[in-house]
């Protein structure tokens, strides 16, 4: 099927005909919900406080085909593009009186956000405008559900965990390419391992890098059997510790410790070592977020390179996704502005406009079926991306999994340095972990 943008714009206008400010307000003030300060019937400036600087960027582009048809509403975007000082200034605006409308917001804090009331609910939004599940990405699009039906995040799209693969590597070695559908036939952790060693050259050619980060820690211990991943299904229990967790971050070591396939961890330290050695034609197969996608489009021009879905486990073939969240302060001023926002980003049009970098997947079928369609040029199987949202593993939600992972991730590196086991390591900080899974 076709490419249709007109098709596209008429139906996100018919979708954006039933969320005007007016029949959310009266909807939601005959439902006791609302209480947002919008100006009626003047011209609303809303905030939208972002993470990276937008100028020159798709989410700009959006932006203003958003203003365009809402001149009644003005986006006033604040960029903070350092990652520490975003953290510092989001939490502090979140506790002042007069928080931005629209804030990025890290998928790890909404749990705790929601609990301490921060997060604005836009569930009776989302019923209002008659939004259906079936439109995007389910598990993505519901994120931000929580269990008494609060929906306190919006996705705009995912980042799913895939193999990036050296194309050239591979027929190098007289290796079959990995597959390039959502197969487990002859892809699996152990062809996996036996691919990388045969593409392991000393120093000069390594066959596998896997990020040590929760896209490993959620994607293998789940395909290996672990009924929730890291955490337990109440968020209480630290379940990577347990003996399929143990084994998984085992594996992972010993691919440098054991198979010497992978660099040593002091070589990936650096920001994005991984990726850049990759880029280099230095490393086969690197098992990473698709939002490295652009720039290893920009950079790589020596070799041929494509991607393929996680190799299988004993029980699974799914995969770990980062969501791109916003939410919606409880004490912003035009809530209903923002949502209306939100909705446009969240829908085909404008998830077209932010899809085509190549960073994320967007969350609504239509926009991200129409651009594996029309990608062009490497991974040749950009078509995974968006099949990625099909075959998805989540983490189960903590009230504290930053003060979890400030606990055993540093831990984790005298695994990693090959100085200690992961039964130890795991089963020490266990203890400890729990017990600030208990503080959240």
């Amino acid at each position: 099927m076709g490419f249709n943008p007109s098709g596209i714009r008429r139906r996100r206008r018919r979708i954006a005909g039933l969320v005007t400010i007016g029949t959310i307000a009266m909807s939601l003030a005959a439902c006791g919900g609302g209480g947002s300060d919008d100006a009626a019937g003047g011209k609303v400036t809303i905030t939208f406080m972002n993470d990276q600087v937008v100028a020159g960027m798709p989410l700009e582009e959006a932006i203003h085909k958003f203003e365009q048809e809402n001149p009644d509403i003005k986006v006033d975007v604040l960029p903070v593009p350092s990652e520490s000082d975003y953290e510092a200034k989001m939490r502090t605006s979140l506790a002042s009186s007069n928080p931005p409308d629209i804030f990025r917001i890290n998928d790890d804090y909404v749990q705790q956000f929601t609990q301490n009331g921060s997060l604005f609910d836009l569930a009776p939004y989302v019923k209002s405008a008659g939004l259906k599940d079936s439109d995007y990405a389910t598990q993505v699009f519901n994120f931000g559900k929580q269990s008494d039906g609060r929906m306190t995040s919006w996705q705009l799209g995912y980042q799913s965990t895939i193999v990036f693969y050296n194309v050239d590597a591979f027929k190098k070695a007289g290796l079959p390419l990995p597959p390039g559908t959502w197969s487990s036939k002859g892809w699996t952790t152990a062809d996996f391992l036996a691919d990388a060693q045969k593409m392991t050259d000393g120093t000069k050619m390594y066959g596998a890098t896997v990020t040590a980060a929760t896209n490993y820690e959620q994607t293998f211990t789940h395909n290996n059997g672990s009924p929730t991943g890291v955490y337990s299904a109440d968020g209480k229990k630290f379940t990577l510790a347990d003996p399929v967790g143990v084994q998984t971050v085992q594996w992972v070591a010993d691919l440098t410790c054991k198979y010497h396939v992978q660099p040593a961890w002091a070589d990936l330290l650096q920001d994005n070592a991984d990726i850049q050695l990759f880029a280099q034609g230095k490393t086969a197969m690197l098992f990473e977020q698709s939002g490295s996608v652009p720039y290893l489009r920009q950079t790589i021009k020596s070799f041929d390179w494509d991607i393929a879905p996680p190799p299988a486990g004993t029980a699974d073939q799914a995969n770990e996704a980062s969501v791109v969240s916003y939410a919606v302060p409880a004490k912003a001023k035009h809530h209903d502005a923002a949502f209306k926002l939100l909705n446009y980003l969240a829908g085909p049009e404008a998830g077209q406009i932010l899809g085509k970098g190549g960073s994320f997947t967007p969350v609504n079928n239509q926009a991200a079926e129409a651009i594996s369609k029309a990608s062009s040029g490497a991974p040749k199987h950009a078509d995974l991306l968006a099949e990625a949202a099909h075959h998805l593993t989540a983490g189960s939600k903590t009230n504290n999994t930053l003060g979890a992972r400030a606990i055993y991730r540093p831990a984790l590196d005298q695994v990693y340095n090959c100085k200690s086991s992961a039964q130890d390591v795991l089963s020490g900080a266990r203890p400890q972990v729990e017990q600030a899974l208990g503080q959240g």
